[in-house]
This record gives structure tokens, sequence and C-alpha cells, in this order.
């Protein structure tokens, strides 16, 4: 392990690492070519069966000693636990935390760095990002594979309300983007606050996002595209799974993320004083996943629901996990039958 004792740095980037060997070298190069170089780098090995980490090593020398790597002593088998460890390690005052597959446009962090600081802000939150759909999985993508989002809510640099039952509203409404990669953070917010990623395969990020929006003081969105994020076939939920698979998947994923989620909101005097924003909030949540299967045009049958997902929550749930998984698997039914009900208002 690598020493960490020296003196902070403006920014922490943290980059959770595994099985990335195609991707990580450019990664890499797209930060070494920032024109802001007062940051550290922090990989977080979580124990990769390829060379990704031999080629983090190979790039140590090119980073004067900012590039540090470390090894998790057991694969978590999600992202959030790595970067937890990344968050826990760092030194800047700003934290970024960023995939092993994705790239930085050369200013990224000296805009983010300049906007926080001049704003005093506590997050600097873009809403634009440019996302790469490229087969051929190449290091590199070639341009016409890459696309820019086009929905902005702000022209020019914009100070969020403070107040917490607008954020939550815009929230609910998908005005808050909720990946990590979007948002230039202080560390002590994180700190301070406890603020952690929870060990679910997907939307770690949804629950880390709502905790940073409802603790932080002052957000500030700007419209400027700085990230590059990649989707490929190799992601947690683009790869290949049968259909059991993927009921077991999204629907204990499901039930994990709202336990977890449940808990965050009961300990929060606004939620308890606002019942409301608690159950939207855990309905929001849920429909993500109710979504994501309607999405994969799955056939279906709700005897297979019930199915998979009494063979995940038995063990856990004992003698109340069918009834649970009965509940579950009637709760996602009934919300597809919403969904499709509303696509088929709209084509009228």
């Amino acid at each position: 392990m690598t020493d960490t004792s020296q003196s902070p740095v403006a920014i922490s980037v943290v980059i959770p690492l595994y099985n990335a060997e195609k991707f990580i070298g450019a990664c890499l190069g797209s930060i070494l070519s920032q024109t802001f170089k007062d940051y550290e780098v922090i990989i977080v090995d979580d124990c990769a069966t390829d060379d990704s980490a031999a080629i983090v090593e190979s790039f140590i020398s090119q980073f004067d000693g900012r590039l540090k790597i470390f090894r998790m002593e057991n694969n978590s088998g999600v992202p959030g636990i790595p970067i937890n460890k990344g968050i826990a390690l760092a030194s800047g005052k700003y934290i970024f935390a960023m995939d092993d597959d994705d790239l930085l446009i050369d200013n990224a962090l000296e805009t983010l760095y300049n906007f926080a600081e001049n704003y005093r802000a506590d997050v600097v939150y873009t809403e634009r990002y440019f996302y790469i759909k490229d087969k051929s999985n190449a290091p590199f993508p070639n341009p016409e594979n890459v696309h820019i989002t086009q929905q902005k809510i702000s022209d020019k640099p914009t100070l969020e309300t403070e107040n917490i039952s607008e954020r939550i509203e815009k929230f609910l409404a998908n005005k808050f983007e909720f990946p990590a990669w979007n948002k230039l953070i202080r560390r002590d917010l994180l700190t301070k606050n406890e603020i952690s990623f929870p060990a679910t395969p997907i939307y770690h990020d949804l629950i880390w996002s709502l905790q940073v929006i409802y603790f932080a003081k002052k957000i500030l969105r700007i419209p400027d595209a700085l990230y590059f994020y990649r989707v490929h076939s190799n992601s947690l939920t683009q790869k290949y799974r049968s259909n059991e698979e993927f009921i077991k998947f999204c629907l204990t994923t499901s039930v994990e993320g709202i336990s977890i989620l449940d808990k965050f909101l009961s300990g929060q005097k606004f939620f308890q004083d606002n019942p409301q924003y608690h159950c939207a909030l855990l309905n929001f949540f849920e429909m993500i996943f109710v979504k994501l299967i309607e999405m994969n045009k799955l056939r279906i049958q709700p005897h297979e629901v019930y199915k998979a997902l009494c063979d995940s929550f038995s063990e856990k749930f004992g003698e109340y996990g069918n009834l649970i998984a009965y509940l579950c698997a009637s709760s996602n039914f009934s919300q597809l039958a919403l969904i499709k009900a509303n696509q088929l208002m709209q084509r009228r």
C-alpha cells in the first residue's frame, strides 16, 4: 500500500477499478492531459482478474507521485464500496469520482475547481455530458459514436435553491442527474454527514446523490459538458442474463436499495415531518427498477417474478419470505400495468 502522508491537494480523483484493461489507460491519459495539476488520483482495485492493475502501475511514474493504487482484500462486487475506500484515503479539498472506463476533456478539473472556489459551492453539478455508444469498445471512440446530452435546466452557472422541499420535488421530477461522476463535491460535506455509497450493484449513486443534495448548502449547476460516459456490453446493466437472473438482479437490488433508502429517510427530521416525500422517494426508487424491466421488453409472467423472489428471499426473511415475495411481485406488476396504460393513452 502506498503512503498517504502528504500535503493536501485541491482535488482527489477517485476511481474504482475492476477488469477495465481495455479502457483504464485511456482514462488515465485523459487525467494526465488536464490543464489543472493540483490533484491526486486514488485508484482502488476491487481484485481485478485481468491486467487492469498492471496497466495502472505502468502509469505511476508519469504522475510524479500523484497516482496511488490500493487493493481491496476481497472483491466487493459493487462499485460503491471501493469508492468509499478511495474517499477515506483522499486528502483533497474536493472529491471527483469517475468510472474506470470513462474520459475527461482536458480542462474538466480546472473548470470544476474554479466554479467551486468562485461560488464557494459544496457541489458543482454538470448538467450535460458526452456519452459514448461504441460496440467496438475502442479505448478512444470514433467521434461518430460520441453524443452530447441535450436536456439542461440552466444556460449559465446557477445556484440551486436551498429549500429542501423544492430540491426533493426536482429530484422526483428527474431534474437532478444522480451519477457521482457529474459532481465535484467538498470532501468535508461527505465526511461530516457520513455520506457513503450503499453496497448495491446498480443505482447506488442515486441514494448517495440524494444524500448529497439533501445535506449540501450550496449546489451550483453548470451547463458545461466535461465528461465522457461510456456505455458498453460489460456494464452491470447491459450484460446478458436469463429472464430469471434478470428478475432477481432487478428486484432483489430494488428491495435492498429501498431498505437502505428507508433507513436514511427515517433518520432525518425533514422526512419525519414530511412523510409524503418519504413515500414518494421510495416509490421513485422502485419505479426505476420497474422501468428497467419494461425497457428490456421481457415477457415476464407474474408467477416467474414470484418464484424468483421466493428463491431470493426465503433464506433472508425466513417464514415471511413468501409473503414479502408476493407483495413485491404484486407491487411491481401493478407499476408495470400503469406504465403500459400511460403509454397507450399517449398514443391515442
